[in-house]
């Protein structure tokens, strides 16, 4: 009788464990990977080939090295403007000079694209079968639609850079910028013109898409104001 109680009690017990489970250590929360840090430093550019010291990247340039060749801001009379950054790297400054005068159209097809990318990504959020079908193609098209006429340079500048990833230096080149400046109302007659020319180009395009890339480019158009 007391072998058969002490075999029940093993019995419950093991039956305790099997629904319980036994105690498990806790794991440790993955940890989220850390976003890249990009920096330059500047070895050399246009004015300490005079002065001997060189002088704080701008803005507008360190914007352009993170690719955003679009920009809206005002000029010097406070007029607001669109700017096309046209940038190039190389190993030879004279090549960088060259390149970045001969591919600004490309650039400002890039730089729209990549504008109203972000911005239609946003509106058909949950629809991506529409987005992939429709509008990735279309969004194509309309960059190349943009036919920009009247640009105005304002800044040109040029620097020998030492890019680092994460504080471990990854290359040196030479970068050589060009800043275009556009009037605002200029750009949104350009814009809409070229999404209308689109619209015609792909008529396949639902009439619920046209009209939230109607939005979009609506509020590229207001961006700035």
């Amino acid at each position: 009788m007391k072998k058969l109680f002490i075999l029940l009690v093993a019995s419950l017990v093991g039956s305790s464990l099997l629904l319980t489970g036994c105690p498990q250590p806790q794991q440790e929360s993955p940890m989220k990977p850390q976003a890249s840090k990009v920096r330059y430093e500047v070895i050399q550019d246009q004015q300490s080939a005079f002065t001997g010291t060189t002088m704080p990247l701008p803005d507008w340039l360190l914007n352009a090295l993170q690719g955003n060749l679009l920009q809206y801001g005002t000029d010097a009379e406070g007029k607001k403007v669109v700017y096309f950054v046209s940038i190039e790297k190389s190993k030879n400054l004279d090549l960088a000079k060259q390149n970045a005068k001969l591919n600004l159209n490309a650039r400002i097809a890039e730089s729209i694209q990549t504008l109203v990318t972000s911005e239609a990504a946003k509106v058909f959020e949950g629809d991506q079968d529409t987005y992939v079908q429709y509008i990735q193609g279309a969004i194509g098209i309309l960059a190349k639609n943009v036919k920009i006429t009247g640009l105005i340079p304002v800044n040109e500048y040029w620097a020998e850079l030492q890019e680092y990833l994460n504080d471990a230096p990854r290359d040196r080149y030479y970068s050589y910028a060009i800043r275009y400046q556009m009037d605002l109302g200029t750009w949104k007659q350009t814009l809409s013109g070229a999404w209308q020319q689109t619209k015609q180009q792909k008529p396949d395009i639902p009439e619920r898409a046209r009209k939230k890339m109607d939005e979009v480019i609506e509020r590229l158009s207001e961006a700035s104001e």
